[in-house]
């Protein structure tokens, strides 16, 4: 199965290589996102492999696979789940949630002055660029026709911890799914199950304590769900090829 794995990482690599050095000067901002995310995923595949063939550490194997279906997922809702300009509106939702972490987390981590000259204007610099980058996207959703149209929604979506998560922009009442619903409405029953009991390694919770030591079945059992999820990956990207 290690072989039929391999073959399938082949596949995605040379798609995600094949783009890399091409002139993306004419592709759009969420397009150059798209291939970037998936050289994520392909990365993170390598890891996968890579500690398969030797430490086999079942705990990392298990959160590396959790971490690319929430990749995979976040892609398919943003990119492939909405039409029209909820792709852009949902896109710009998840970078303004990536930067309001990022700049709550250095702020908290820096509230008061910091001694060293060259760490301070490293946290000065870095809020700087998350107010820049605050500025940019928010101004890209009101260029949006759909911020005109539905403002108060848009506004209460920028508000939620689940902002790009949000159901119908049309809607009188904004709601938003978790990440347990968002799974709900992409994947199968099956592989609901096989997430949460990957998130079981993720955050540290008992069951991670059980196998330390994997046996060939236990290995076969996370190797099977990672080739089904590559080859998904793969198929999309067949037929939605990198550019």
């Amino acid at each position: 199965m290690i072989t039929e794995f391999q073959i399938q990482f082949d596949k995605l690599a040379d798609k995600v290589l094949a783009v890399a050095n091409t002139d993306a000067s004419s592709l759009s901002e969420i397009e150059i996102w798209r291939t970037r995310h998936f050289a994520k995923i392909a990365k993170m595949f390598d890891s996968f492999l890579a500690i398969l063939g030797g430490p086999k550490d079942y705990v990392t194997l298990c959160a590396l696979i959790r971490m690319i279906y929430d990749n995979w997922y976040s892609f398919l809702w943003i990119y492939e789940k909405s039409e029209g300009e909820n792709v852009q509106l949902r896109y710009y939702l998840y970078v303004l949630d990536s930067i309001k972490q990022r700049k709550r987390t250095m702020l908290g981590m820096h509230d008061e002055k910091v001694e060293d000259p060259r760490l301070q204007s490293i946290y000065d610099n870095t809020l700087a660029d998350c107010n820049r980058a605050k500025q940019h996207y928010e101004d890209s959703i009101k260029s949006l026709s759909l911020y005109k149209d539905y403002r108060d929604n848009i506004n209460t979506a920028k508000k939620s911890n689940d902002s790009w998560r949000y159901k119908d922009i049309t809607a009188a009442e904004m709601e938003f799914y978790s990440w347990s619903g968002l799974y709900e409405e992409i994947s199968t029953k099956e592989t609901r199950a096989f997430l949460n009991y990957m998130s079981q390694y993720v955050h540290g919770l008992y069951a991670s304590t059980l196998t330390v030591v994997p046996t060939e079945e236990d290995l076969l059992y996370v190797l099977g769900e990672a080739q089904r999820l590559i080859m998904s990956i793969n198929l999309y990207l067949d037929d939605n090829p990198l550019r």
